[in-house]
């Protein structure tokens, strides 16, 4: 099923048999620029990879193996945050999770819970609800 959604996606957003490039996403992300470094923000990613439902990883190079295996030994398991792009820039400059706990900034939370929202391995795909097709 998730296959045929992003395919039916990509179809609607490029054109049949169209397949993304992401030259466009390299050079907006070469011109945005890393709070701490003052360099451009693709320097902290790797190469971009195809995936194999149409769409493209890039690895984020300061989380490294090394650092997985230590934060999982410290009992951290992975999880899954969806946003837009916009929200992605933020993330990455400020190299942090900031919480959602004010909707007169425009900030979308449960009134009860303000927090960051996030979902483990098995539900991972409900992140995809808050993302965007770029």
């Amino acid at each position: 099923r998730k296959k045929l959604v992003w395919e039916n996606v990509i179809s609607q957003s490029l054109g049949a048999g169209k397949v993304p490039d992401p030259t466009t996403m390299l050079a907006f992300l070469s011109q945005r620029v890393d709070f701490d470094s003052n360099r451009s923000i693709l320097d902290l990613l790797e190469p971009p990879v195809r995936r194999e439902d149409g769409w493209f990883s890039m690895a984020w190079k300061p989380f490294s193996k090394d650092l997985a295996e230590k934060l999982g030994k410290e009992g951290w398991v992975r999880a899954w945050h969806g946003c837009k792009l916009e929200g992605l820039y933020s993330i990455m400059c400020s190299k942090k999770l900031s919480a959602s706990n004010n909707k007169e900034l425009g900030h979308r939370f449960f009134d009860a819970s303000p927090g960051v929202y996030v979902h483990e391995d098995k539900t991972k795909e409900k992140a995809e609800n808050y993302l965007r097709f770029v």
